[in-house]
């Protein structure tokens, strides 16, 4: 009889355990799906490895217990039925893999006949000057948005690329530096964190390109202010000339959250993992560098990649442009 409490009692404990792990893995997907108004609560909601560690947690305390029961033959025929809360346990593990967000995406390339590809990296402040401008004129980017460099390592950069990307521009808008082998036209800095431009392409319509590093929302001001700069990107955008445009930067602003969801309708992207480039988070991060293109763009490819020193991986996007095409 006390053999039969302690089963009967480990089974309730664990259904338990089993009821509040769905309770919340239930709670931090519905918090991807509106703009939450707290900000630690929305960054923290933005990391969807959460789930998998607590099914992970919640297998590891419940399969000893089930070996453990199931080894006194007196239970096995009790203890059989209880092995559907395992099973449960798998089938939300299995959900939380498949919620880990890829570090590449191809779409549909097969109907796109003209693409540019753009290479976006966070340089976190750090500049090796042979190896960083090797890497870049390997990439064969038609253009390359750069974020954190420093006023000198411009100059450098710009000294050591300019005959293979002629057209730059540096707005001194948090450490953004534009380089491209096309076209810029009627640059300006439009705040601290934005800055827009006109970009040319060969053969085709001009396209309305913005840049934006908004600060990361490390607290309540700065989760605000980074908030007002998408206010302020929208406004732009509204009265831009051009209804093909592209938005690309850091934009401290990860795909899990509802927030995201919500300011990037009506753009088209492909969310891939880019920070944090460390430890093992690096293999559960979350996507905070994008490319949003509008009007006839789209983007049919993206892949991150570390190949800077960053905490930040650099993403190479390919965008199909045959909507802009000359005729």
């Amino acid at each position: 009889m006390v053999g039969a409490s302690i089963y009967k009692n480990g089974i309730i404990m664990k259904l338990y355990l089993v009821v509040f792990a769905v309770g919340l893995t239930l709670a931090w997907r519905a918090a991807s799906h509106w703009p939450l108004p707290i900000w630690w609560l929305e960054n923290l909601t933005s990391f969807q490895f959460f789930p998998l560690l607590l099914w992970l947690v919640v297998l590891c305390c419940i399969l000893p217990w089930q070996r453990f029961c199931y080894s006194r033959t007196l239970f096995q025929h009790a203890v059989k039925p209880a092995w559907k809360l395992p099973a449960i346990c798998l089938v939300f593990l299995v959900e939380a893999l498949v919620n880990i967000l890829p570090t590449q995406i191809v779409s549909d390339t097969a109907l796109c006949h003209t693409k540019v590809n753009i290479l976006q990296a966070n340089w976190a402040y750090h500049f090796n000057a042979q190896r960083d401008v090797e890497t870049l004129l390997a990439s064969q980017a038609d253009l390359i948005v750069l974020q954190e460099v420093s006023q000198a390592s411009m100059a450098k950069l710009k000294n050591k690329i300019t005959q293979d990307y002629p057209f730059s521009a540096n707005l001194h808008a948090n450490g953004q530096f534009l380089l491209s082998k096309t076209p810029l036209f009627s640059a300006q800095r439009l705040n601290q964190f934005l800055t827009t431009a006109t970009w040319q392409l060969p053969n085709t319509q001009p396209v309305t390109l913005f840049t934006m590093h908004p600060p990361s929302p490390r607290s309540a001001s700065l989760w605000h202010t980074r908030n007002t700069a998408f206010e302020r990107l929208q406004a732009e955008s509204d009265k831009a000339l051009f209804a093909e445009q592209l938005v690309v930067g850091d934009f401290n602003l990860a795909s899990t959250t509802g927030r995201y969801k919500k300011l990037s309708q009506g753009w088209h992207h492909l969310p891939v993992v880019t920070w944090p480039e460390f430890g093992l988070l690096k293999y559960w991060g979350v996507a905070i560098d994008h490319l949003w293109v509008s009007g006839s763009l789209k983007v049919v490819t993206r892949a991150s990649q570390a190949l800077f020193d960053s905490d930040h991986r650099a993403v190479m996007s390919s965008v199909c442009i045959d909507g802009t095409i000359a005729l």
